[in-house]
């Protein structure tokens, strides 16, 4: 969010690369738009968690679209707040990872189109 303070700043790549190839992907298969879809920074009511918990299906870099994904199928409030992230340096996410993340997150549309009655 814009009144988000993330240090160290991400490099430009990996912004651009977000908002150019994984942002609108999210958005086609899923309808999710948020401004961050990774951050690890999350809070639930505990009947939100009990209600997808079964239905979640990666545990790796496709999980937290999944997580916002279900939660939109079951009609739960999600309200982003800004926050003050201290990031890790030596990111894990390479071009290969980045390409299974992609397929991980098309498995997961697979997995859940048409199958959560809201």
């Amino acid at each position: 969010m814009p009144q988000s303070k993330i240090f160290p700043k991400r490099p430009a790549y990996k912004r651009w690369g977000s908002r150019l190839f994984y942002e609108p992907f999210v958005y086609c298969l899923f309808g999710l738009s948020y401004y961050d879809l990774q951050c690890g920074a999350k809070l639930f009511k505990h009947h939100v968690l009990q209600t997808i918990v079964t239905h979640l299906t990666v545990t790796q870099w496709a999980f937290d679209v999944e997580l916002l994904y279900l939660c939109k199928k079951y009609n739960f409030f999600i309200k982003e707040i800004p926050t003050i992230w201290s990031d890790q340096a030596g990111s894990k996410l390479t071009l290969r990872a980045g390409l299974k993340m992609f397929g991980a997150l098309f498995n997961v549309w697979k997995m859940h189109h048409g199958t959560i009655k809201t």
